[in-house]
């Protein structure tokens, strides 16, 4: 064995817990990864949800909103043909699906869910996280932590996958985080 310390991630035990083939392909060989559209779609709208969380950009989530689609603002239209371009998104996917009308779709769904964490305090959007441990580090990055009246803690996640699982190695691993830095309860959403 090893000297090296082992750096995990929840994606990464996620995928050696479904498929240890794969794992070892991805991770341990480093075989290039292909990513399908719909990932690709979910990491651009992630890109555009870090640009709209900064206060300064505020106006241009109220644009978008009021005209119920990201054309709204000539920014955000801008910003997401150019991310389009360099995820390497076409108009249309390989289902005949158009990436744009999908991509609007899911923007407008993530703002209107609460995107601003009403009657909680906003304390953080991207916070990379670090759990040492003699053996191995575990990594990773959590969209928004919110601060309860209570002091509880809401940790946020964007997702795109049509099936959210609560107990997910992710949310566990920033539930366990959030709890050792934080010293705090908290609630994954």
């Amino acid at each position: 064995m090893s000297d090296k310390k082992l750096i995990l991630s929840a994606s990464k035990i996620k995928t050696f817990l479904s498929c240890s083939f794969l794992y070892w392909g991805k991770y341990v060989l480093k075989l290039p990864d292909i990513q399908n559209d719909g990932s690709r779609r979910g990491s651009l709208v992630h890109k555009i949800f870090e640009y709209l969380l900064k206060s300064r950009h505020k106006k241009h989530y109220d644009l978008v909103l009021a005209a119920n689609s990201i054309t709204g603002s000539a920014a955000i239209l801008k910003l997401v043909r150019l991310l389009m371009k360099s995820f390497g998104l076409g108009e249309v996917d390989n289902k005949v699906q158009n990436n744009f009308d999908l991509i609007n779709e899911m923007i407008l769904v993530g703002l209107r869910a609460d995107f601003f964490c009403e009657g909680r305090e906003l304390e953080v959007g991207e916070l990379k996280i670090n759990i040492e441990h003699p053996q191995y580090r575990l990594t990773g990055i959590i969209d928004k932590i919110a601060k309860c009246p209570d002091n509880f803690r809401n940790i946020l996640d964007y997702k795109s996958a049509s099936k959210i699982d609560d107990h997910s190695i992710q949310a566990l691993s920033y539930a366990l985080w959030v709890k050792r830095i934080l010293q705090a309860d908290c609630l994954v959403r």
